[in-house]
């Protein structure tokens, strides 16, 4: 089974694939999970192997799932623990990744396998063919869940992800959007009587701002506020000196004393945590 996870950063996602992964391990499912990334051809695939691998110690273990494999893989991945020869003739990348699918599926035949590829919209051609033909499997042994942006996907993983779809080999899941107006009476059932409107900022940002005052609070702290006059310095992304601050009508050391800028006065200063920052 086949799905993607689609939708923009910020939509839940991550946090579905996280809640899917615990009740996996839970449930005795050995949990695998990647990130694709462009700059490294097959690091989903080699990820996938080297956690599969180093969980389980046994040479005759690793010989018994690689099989014939063992070889193709090494190729790839020369850092794996099976064993190395030369095949006669180089693989291609088809061969190498149907030969870690075939791999995938030994394991999977004795404990299920969730695999889990997050920024599936930067996969490279060998973490294509791989969802390619674990999704075209007929074992039900393997589930996967690709974690998928439409705004940056690639013509590899866009075509891969069509072509699935189509022959519904693959389901397309998307997060639940919230309107503002569904979203402020969310914030507010959390906390009733409690939570303020903020001008501004939207509900994520209040429970951000109620959750880090409550914080401080248990700690016997002050959680300071920027001045209105330090909201610019939102759009610097480099210390700025002393000097500028007072022309913009800071007080650098006042506001370094109340923890509101961090830094030094002679190498520059800069908000001190990102709470702030999206706070101004």
């Amino acid at each position: 089974w086949v799905a993607f996870l689609s939708g923009p950063s910020g939509s839940g996602r991550r946090r579905l694939s996280n809640q899917l992964q615990r009740r996996a391990i839970l449930r005795g499912t050995r949990s695998l999970k990647a990130r694709a990334r462009l700059d490294q051809p097959g690091g989903v695939v080699g990820s996938w192997l080297r956690q599969l691998f180093g969980r389980n110690p046994s040479t005759e273990w690793r010989d018994l799932i690689c099989g014939e494999d063992g070889p193709l893989l090494a190729v790839m991945w020369p850092e794996l623990p099976v064993v190395w020869a030369v095949p006669d003739e180089r693989p291609n990348v088809q061969e190498v990744a149907e030969a870690a699918v075939r791999v995938l599926h030994r394991a999977a035949a004795e404990q299920p396998l969730l695999l889990v590829v997050e920024d599936f919209d930067h996969a490279d051609s060998m973490t294509c063919r791989a969802v390619k033909a674990l999704g075209k499997s007929s074992e039900k042994t393997i589930t996967l869940v690709c974690i998928h942006d439409p705004r940056w996907e690639t013509a590899s993983a866009a075509k891969i992800k069509e072509r699935l779809i189509g022959d519904q080999l693959a389901t397309d899941l998307l997060p639940a959007v919230l309107d503002p107006v569904q979203a402020d009476r969310l914030v507010q059932s959390l906390l009733p009587g409690v939570m303020l409107p903020t001008p501004g900022s939207g509900s994520s940002q209040r429970v951000t701002e109620h959750g880090l005052q409550a914080l401080a609070r248990w700690r016997e702290e002050v959680l300071p506020r920027a001045p209105k006059e330090a909201w610019l310095l939102t759009l610097a992304h480099a210390p700025l000196p002393a000097e500028v601050l007072r022309f913009m009508g800071l007080e650098p050391e006042t506001l370094v004393e109340s923890g509101v800028l961090r830094g030094s006065l002679k190498q520059g200063l800069m908000l001190s945590h990102g709470a702030l920052r999206s706070q101004c």
